[in-house]
């Protein structure tokens, strides 16, 4: 069992948390830490940042096959999902 070592506080002109870490945690998380930089400032860098629609715009490059082929499976998928909605329509209201 790992002991608790380090208690961090964030103080400056914005409220504060304390957090309570083992100390396996405060070395590995000190090593991405720059010397001019406080743990607060790491965290929000090494946090993943919100993802939007806008922001993943052109981060997926395929090719006009691999194109191709997502359009049909899309398709088959409408398809299949139309055929599984007209079977339980006719299940639950009968033939019209």
């Amino acid at each position: 069992m790992q002991t608790i070592k380090y208690m961090f506080k964030h103080k400056h002109n914005m409220p504060f948390k304390t957090i309570t870490i083992t100390e396996d945690a405060y070395t590995a998380i000190k090593r991405l830490k720059a010397s001019d930089e406080s743990f607060s400032e790491l965290f929000l860098r090494i946090s993943p940042k919100r993802v939007t629609a806008k922001s993943m715009l052109g981060s997926w490059t395929i090719s006009d096959k691999e194109f191709e082929t997502i359009k049909l499976d899309i398709k088959k998928n409408r398809e299949s999902l139309n055929r599984d909605l007209e079977k339980r329509h006719k299940q639950v209201w009968g033939s019209s």
